[in-house]
């Protein structure tokens, strides 16, 4: 769990750092702009899959799908989410963090315990 903590913070802060240091001039909207469209660009060849985990489609029956769910696509999606969250919100997007955080402990949480 650490050790995917440490990357999630190391994958954040680099897009972040990247981002920060590029100079886009008099065009600073685009920096969220490239950050949403390069997450789509992940995810939209998993978004079936992540809809099944209840990732992109809200969270309500999450946990008791997750029990039943082979811990590697478990793990894709905890990857997934990590990447997309860091892609949005390191680029100046609105996400927020809290959430996807919170899920990808719930994520992890349910491949331990399965």
């Amino acid at each position: 769990m650490v050790f995917v903590n440490i990357a999630y913070i190391t994958v954040y802060q680099k897009i972040h750092d990247f981002f920060f240091n590029w100079s886009w001039g008099d065009k600073n909207w685009l920096k969220p702009l490239f950050g949403m469209v390069a997450a789509a660009v992940v995810v939209i060849p998993f978004y079936p899959n992540l809809m099944k985990l209840h990732v992109v489609s809200g969270g309500h029956a999450a946990l008791d799908i997750l029990m039943g769910t082979p811990a590697d696509h478990v793990l894709g999606a905890v990857i997934l989410m990590i990447i997309a969250t860091s892609l949005i919100s390191g680029t100046g997007g609105s996400g927020g963090l809290f959430m996807p955080v919170m899920m990808v402990g719930a994520f992890l949480g349910a491949i331990v315990g399965s």
